[in-house]
């Protein structure tokens, strides 16, 4: 089978590199292309799939781009997305899509609330990864990234002065670096999706940050735990405040965990 793959995010960070390595290995045994170009020539593709992350939301040119791609296949997928405050026209593009999953259920329920169509629900694709854990020094409070605050610099500022004895970057270690960092700390402090599906990975509690669409929220909202979500752009007491009170999730932690460890890895030619 010819597949072609839209929307390769690889060069973004080391979350998404696993997204797109799910993908590679997922379609190991056919003709995989993998692409930027949303204006290809689908014509002698079976399958085009577009890989959703980080772009269906918010009316983006990409996400116009990707679905009018989509709507040009034999047979299309939109997988791994998120979907949130798009217009009717956009969403009723998805009537064309053979077959769509989402990674939560606000971004399902808000397709269904718009058009009546139903979808799938799978995990972000890094979460199925396999993750040789490396020796790393146990920490207490690791803290990532957080979402750019506007007419601030740098575009992705680490979280500081927040009691943390230790960081991650997304953006400049590996995936199997940062789960094996949170492998062995206590606590993750991000504002970064990814940063905290790492430590989904690791089993490590997290306080995390919102992001620009809903998706942390509906990663929680999905497992049915209470752990919140604080304010995009809250002060650093807002944060020590919450991890003070950490603890009091424990319970939700683990349901989450468990929650995610009972998911199984989408099988998208289950669909074709």
């Amino acid at each position: 089978m010819k597949v072609l793959l839209i929307n390769n995010t690889s060069a973004y960070h080391s979350g998404c590199i696993e997204v797109i390595n799910f993908y590679k290995d997922y379609f190991s045994n056919h003709n995989l292309d993998i692409t930027n170009d949303f204006n290809v020539d689908v014509s002698g593709y079976d399958i085009v799939i577009a890989n959703g992350e980080g772009t269906m939301h918010h009316n983006a040119k990409k996400a116009r781009s990707i679905l009018n791609c989509l709507t040009k296949a034999k047979k299309s997928m939109l997988v791994n997305s998120v979907w949130q405050a798009n217009d009717l026209s956009l969403a009723k593009m998805l009537l064309d899509i053979d077959y769509i999953s989402v990674r939560e259920t606000k971004s399902r329920d808000e397709i269904y609330n718009q058009i009546g169509l139903e979808t799938n629900i799978n995990l972000d694709l890094s979460y199925f990864r396999p993750v040789d854990i490396i020796n790393k020094k146990s920490m207490n409070i690791v803290a990532g990234n957080k979402m750019r605050v506007p007419k601030t610099k740098p575009k992705r500022p680490k979280i500081t002065n927040v009691g943390e004895d230790g960081y991650i970057d997304i953006f400049t270690q590996s995936w199997q670096d940062i789960v094996s960092q949170l492998k062995v700390s206590k606590l993750l402090v991000t504002g970064r999706h990814h940063e905290m599906y790492a430590a989904c990975v690791a089993e490590c509690p997290f306080v995390v940050i919102e992001g620009n669409t809903h998706k942390n929220q509906g990663l929680f909202e999905t497992a049915n735990v209470n752990i919140p979500v604080l304010e995009f752009g809250c002060d650093n007491n807002t944060i020590k405040n919450a991890i003070k009170n950490i603890d009091t999730y424990k319970d939700e932690f683990t349901k989450l965990f468990t929650f995610m460890k009972s998911q199984k890895p989408p099988r998208f030619l289950d669909y074709v």
